[in-house]
């Protein structure tokens, strides 16, 4: 995210990483939304900082993948492919204090990887990683939610549920992402089947 909290120096010894390492680097722009309007200037990079910035990136022939800030859940949801994530196997995200995550959608959670800003922190270190090695487990392993035993879709490969969208709604990476039309519908069930239950048990 580039805003005002990222020095130059932050943004240069991350890029380096990148570059050391041959890897791609992308950057998610902050908008402003809110009561953050009233302080946009505060928040913002000067035009002279992101020249500066940029001028690096260009000069070392990185890849500047700059895009839109989601502005709610739903917008994140209908981004989110339904099919099989390349999270933390063909890409990371990092925050702007130099730590690393999964994706974006796992940022300022526990789901947190090694610091970039740190001296000794290798790409090994950052993909082998605790978060990192669990989260590509569910997504290639388990590749289901609780649901998967008794879902039609999931039986037929048309789902693919994204642990970080249930993590973001549930807390819990194993619940189905909000996308989900079997879950609310056997809820449903669930809360009809204990009403009427209750209703018996009155009468």
């Amino acid at each position: 995210l580039l805003h005002k909290g990222v020095s130059k120096s932050k943004l240069i010894k991350l890029a380096s990483f990148c570059l050391d390492n041959d890897l791609k680097l992308g950057f998610i722009g902050l908008y402003p939304k809110g009561r953050a309007l009233k302080h946009w200037k505060e928040l913002a990079l000067s035009d002279k900082e992101f020249y500066e910035f940029y001028k690096f990136i260009t000069e070392n022939k990185i890849i500047l993948d700059a895009q839109k800030g989601n502005e709610t859940m739903s917008e994140i949801i209908s981004l989110v492919p339904n099919n099989t994530c390349a999270a933390a196997r063909s890409f990371f995200c990092i925050d702007e204090h130099g730590y690393t995550y999964p994706c974006d959608l796992f940022i300022n959670t526990d789901f947190i990887g090694p610091n970039l800003l740190d001296n000794d922190v290798t790409v090994e270190q950052v993909w082998y990683s605790p978060k990192f090695t669990l989260i590509r487990r569910i997504l290639i392993d388990i590749v289901g939610c609780i649901f998967s035993p008794i879902c039609y879709r999931r039986k037929i490969g048309k789902c693919k549920p994204c642990p970080a969208l249930a993590y973001s709604n549930y807390r819990n990476l194993y619940m189905p992402d909000p996308r989900c039309l079997f879950y609310p519908k056997t809820l449903g069930y669930i809360v009809k089947g204990l009403t009427i239950d209750d209703e018996n048990v009155n009468n």
